[in-house]
């Protein structure tokens, strides 16, 4: 009863002992109720403080929350938690997961040492990025104080999260405006200055600094016009009196400014004014940019120009000396402009008729006039560089051959706009190509004709030789065996008399199928090969043979151009034996790096290279010259003998 009436004394406020059996006239029993109705009282307070206390808590922006650790759940979520997060805080309690699954990056919210920390009572705070409902990331700074029970043991943890992505946005807003700041003052490029309103620099980095030749010591305090060119200043001087009256806020001008060490250079200035809050200008801006070279450039383009200029009649001369002419073809507009050369190719004085795609196309010969069509079609089409070979009959009646090249030309959206040609008369150079095809047939011919004669003597002859000489020794042998067959007291002398025959035969036939086969350089070397034709002809005729070797290494000559040089040789000694009626003869060979040289000269009579053309030995030598890539010149005249020159590639 005494613990009863301590409580109801501190509940009623009374001190201790105040309350007896009768106190003041109340019994217990009144004593008791006026406890109940006080605790009612203090009961209904405490509803609208708690009430109170929810509107408080749920009107701050930051969210607030409360988690039972031992029980893993949420035990207080503020409705803020939903203008963050996009989730309820019921949806929160329900599911004590949600919490690490919005984290963007869980491992970084829940690592081991935040945990140890959460243990040990540490207060833990940190900025994570999360993902909303709607998918959209924001940012939070989230501070947790944990709450030890008296053993110290982590049973409850209180947060507060706070949206921070504004805030983190407009710091990286910042972030990048003083990168790109600094990025701009510290650009070598381009020089920075800022400027007082009187006109004096009150600060300037070091691209600027480096312009002018100063120091930022030396420029600071310096009026703009100290440096710059004074031929300039009636140009700029309007203006900064009309950036200072607010009639605008910033100009650009090309100026010239002079460096401490006198030299002149050319600035492109570009000049804004700072204002105050209060609307008045507070300084300048000036961005610099050195354009030296842009005006050097300027200055060789206009001379370029000039030039160009210049040359025009001469371009003009020229055309009409290359037989050459441009012309072009405005689409849209369906102009066509034709040059002075352009005129001649198609038989007309400049600029006495107007030209036209139509009248281009008449001038083409029927026969190419649908090809050229399509060409100029397809070049539209696949905006391609075209080439084209084709004829045209020009305005006198006459057919001339064309070499034209055709560019497009198209606008940036891709749509071609205009059609640039250049066209060459290139009717003599046709012709003559067809005259040298021509010859060429012909040489052909004779050649094939001549090959055709050479087989034929050749069966002539081995059949006169097998007929004559072969066979009737043959046919001795075999009379001698005959005899030998039937006496036999002559037997022996018989058959050795037919081996003679044969061995007669034997030998003449190896000189025939010499004299028909080439010689096998693959033994014999062309050294060797070629002192032999020498040691044939000296047995029947007197010619002093000087032979000259110069630099010949046979190991780096193919077995093929071995074979083609012993032909020319051949070839030449059989001409001077023929025609030359010469005493002496100098073969001279010469093996360079890549080339073989073969001069061949003799001192006979010689002969006018006019009158006698090119034989049919002399274009059996060009040929053989020719598969090595090589030539073959004669040098001759009536009563000097002749010279045979001869140049072959010895690597095709």
């Amino acid at each position: 009863m005494r613990t009863l009436q301590n409580k109801i004394s501190k509940l009623l406020g009374s001190r201790k002992g105040v309350l007896s059996n009768d106190v003041g006239g109340f019994s217990q029993r009144e004593a008791l109720l006026a406890v109940s109705e006080n605790l009612k009282v203090s009961n209904r307070r405490l509803k609208d403080a708690n009430r109170e206390l929810n509107t408080i808590f749920n009107k701050i922006d930051e969210a607030l929350f409360s988690v039972d650790v031992v029980n893993n759940i949420v035990t207080q979520m503020s409705i803020a938690c939903e203008k963050i997060s996009g989730y309820t805080p019921l949806e929160f309690k329900a599911d004590f997961n949600l919490v690490r699954r919005i984290i963007d990056d869980p491992h970084k919210f829940s690592s081991r040492k935040i945990c140890l920390q959460l243990i040990k009572g540490d207060v833990v705070a940190g900025i994570y990025r999360i993902r909303r409902r709607d998918e959209e990331m924001r940012w939070i700074e989230v501070k947790i104080i944990p709450t030890l029970d008296d053993e110290g043991v982590l049973y409850r943890l209180d947060g507060i999260a706070k949206d921070i992505t504004d805030q983190k946005l407009t710091a990286e807003k910042n972030r990048e405006t003083e990168r790109r700041y600094r990025l701009v003052s510290e650009n070598p490029l381009l020089g920075i200055g800022w400027c007082s309103t009187e006109g004096k620099l009150i600060n300037a980095n070091e691209a600027l600094c480096s312009m002018l030749g100063y120091t930022r010591e030396e420029i600071e305090g310096k009026h703009f016009c100290e440096f710059s060119y004074a031929e300039d200043l009636h140009i700029e001087n309007p203006l900064f009196e009309k950036i200072l009256n607010k009639e605008i806020n910033n100009y650009q001008v090309e100026k010239r400014y002079i460096r401490k060490n006198e030299e002149i250079i050319w600035v492109l200035l570009n000049l804004s004014s700072v204002w105050k809050e209060n609307g008045e200008i507070d300084y300048f801006i000036g961005i610099v940019q050195d354009i030296n070279q842009r005006k050097e450039a300027e200055q060789n383009l206009k001379v370029s120009y000039e030039r160009i200029v210049a040359n025009e009649n001469m371009m003009k001369a020229a055309e009409e000396l290359a037989h050459f002419g441009s012309w072009e073809a405005i689409l849209k507009t369906n102009i066509t402009k034709w040059s002075a050369g352009t005129y001649r190719i198609f038989g007309y004085e400049p600029n006495v008729i107007q030209p036209s795609q139509n009248l281009f196309i008449q001038h083409i010969h029927p026969a190419d006039r649908a090809g050229v069509t399509l060409s100029l079609e397809q070049a539209i089409k696949e905006q391609k560089m075209q080439k084209l070979n084709f004829r045209i009959i020009d305005a006198k009646g006459a057919v001339k051959y064309i070499h034209s090249e055709l560019i497009v030309e198209c606008s940036q959206q891709g749509e071609t706009i205009r059609l640039v040609g250049f066209n060459q008369d290139v009717t003599e150079k046709v012709r003559l190509e067809n005259r040298l095809l021509e010859e060429k047939r012909n040489q052909l011919r004779e050649v094939t004709q001549a090959v055709i004669t050479t087989q034929e003597n050749e069966r002539t002859f081995l059949a006169g030789e097998l007929h004559d000489n072969i066979n009737p020794t043959l046919a001795t042998a075999k009379l001698y065996l005959d005899c030998a067959i039937q006496d036999e007291g002559e037997r022996i002398n018989r058959l050795l008399e037919s081996k003679g025959f044969i061995n007669d035969a034997m030998n003449d036939i190896r000189k025939l199928s010499r004299s028909l086969a080439p010689p096998s350089l693959g033994e014999n070397k062309l050294r060797d090969a070629v002192a032999d034709i020498i040691k044939n002809i000296d047995r029947v005729h007197r010619l002093q043979f000087n032979t000259i070797w110069e630099g010949l290494d046979e190991h780096f000559l193919s077995e093929k151009l071995q074979l083609a040089v012993y032909r020319i040789i051949q070839e030449q000694f059989n001409n001077i034996l023929k025609y030359a009626r010469a005493k002496s003869v100098t073969l001279h060979i010469t093996q360079q790096p890549g080339i073989l040289k073969v001069r061949i000269k003799d001192d006979g009579v010689g002969f006018d290279k006019e009158v006698k053309r090119n034989g049919l030995g002399l274009r059996n030598i060009s040929n053989r010259a020719a598969v090595f890539n090589g030539s073959a010149t004669v040098n001759s005249l009536p009563g000097e003998g002749c010279e045979l020159l001869v140049t072959l590639m010895t690597q095709l």
